[in-house]
């Protein structure tokens, strides 16, 4: 019996285990939200109010014009998941969801896996690629990041699936107490600057940082529009610094200061929508001009090839982006684009 705990407290000791410690930003000089009366506004005091309104009625009109034409290379899974040996492992689920593997850490990003918009759950809605994993064959995901509350980030049956993982959650502030109520037990929130540093036994760490993004947040259970933030994310260990926009529009002052604040950036996983609306999301023009202020290594667009934003072919945003890359060969290399369930670097 004696051997027996011996042998358990050395299984214990020699497993990997992650202690997460918060650290909140007090510097005055870098760009932060407003709250007033508890709604949140972008750093300007900006509500995009009317982006939201122009972007669904080129939604809805898009619905009823031209076809979704799919093409097939652009969209189908290639490889299935498989657990990477190497410091850094990108594999993309599809829209805005990715499983990153860092440092030990099996990360997973705006997890949305339904077929069909998770708000509306119509075929009028329908999610045109599906997801290249389904949400119960994930891996064991110790870290659950998100950007913002909107349905294509968050969908609510996929976080259910996840509850049995119990991750470390790490949200913008607002969406603390949504994931508690859904019986997660490790949730920490964050402002802008703020960050989080995971730190196993074996000296292993990665730091999420909450970064600015230029977007909005949407009434869902008991939250009203704009009572939860919106933000991107920076994971950064000794090895590999790895940026994840989330949902921005294009405002040059916050990517100017992401970059003064993270110098050296590995990848940068961008979400490219369509031309029409460039308030909440980035175009492929100013997606590529993102890419040209931050500087990371790597550039791989997502957000693109699951549901229809506007009347154009789904994968017109990234042909377009393609285009600008090939315009300049100086820049050529720094672009990377991945099929739904590749996998960067390629296994």
């Amino acid at each position: 019996m004696r051997l027996l705990w011996i042998l358990l407290l050395i299984g214990y000791l020699s497993a990997k285990q992650w202690d997460y410690q918060f650290e909140k930003d007090t510097c005055k000089n870098l760009i932060k939200p407003h709250c007033v009366d508890g709604i949140y506004y972008n750093h300007k005091l900006e509500v995009l109010d009317k982006a939201y309104f122009s972007e669904m009625i080129s939604y809805f009109g898009g619905l009823f014009t031209s076809p979704t034409r799919l093409a097939i290379p652009f969209f189908y899974a290639r490889t299935a998941f498989e657990p990477s040996e190497k410091g850094l492992s990108i594999y993309w689920v599809g829209h805005s969801t990715c499983i990153i593997q860092m440092e030990g850490l099996t990360i997973l990003t705006d997890p949305c896996f339904s077929d069909c918009y998770p708000m509306l759950g119509t075929t009028l809605f329908k999610r045109h690629t599906l997801a290249a994993i389904a949400v119960d064959k994930l891996p064991k995901i110790d870290v659950l990041l998100i950007s913002h509350n909107h349905y294509d980030h968050l969908d609510e049956k996929a976080v259910y699936h996840l509850l049995e993982h119990q991750p470390q959650v790490i949200v913008p502030l607002g969406l603390k107490q949504w994931f508690e109520s859904k019986g997660f037990l490790n949730v920490i929130e964050h402002n802008w600057w703020d960050n989080t540093t995971a730190k196993d036994f074996e000296n292993n760490k990665i730091t999420f940082t909450c970064l600015p993004a230029q977007h909005g947040s949407i009434a869902r259970d008991e939250m009203k529009q704009n009572q939860s933030l919106w933000c991107s994310w920076m994971l950064s260990s000794k090895d590999n610094t790895v940026y994840f926009s989330g949902d921005t529009g294009f405002k040059e002052d916050i990517f100017y200061q992401i970059k003064s604040q993270f110098p050296q950036i590995d990848v940068a996983l961008i979400g490219v929508g369509p031309s029409n609306n460039n308030e909440q999301h980035l175009d492929p023009h100013h997606a590529f001009i993102v890419s040209r202020i931050l500087l990371a290594k790597k550039m791989i667009p997502i957000h693109w090839g699951a549901f229809r934003f506007d009347n154009a072919y789904l994968e017109d945003p990234i042909l377009q982006l393609r285009s600008y890359f090939e315009k300049f060969p100086d820049c050529k290399d720094d672009y990377y684009e991945l099929l739904i369930g590749d996998t960067y670097p390629s296994l």
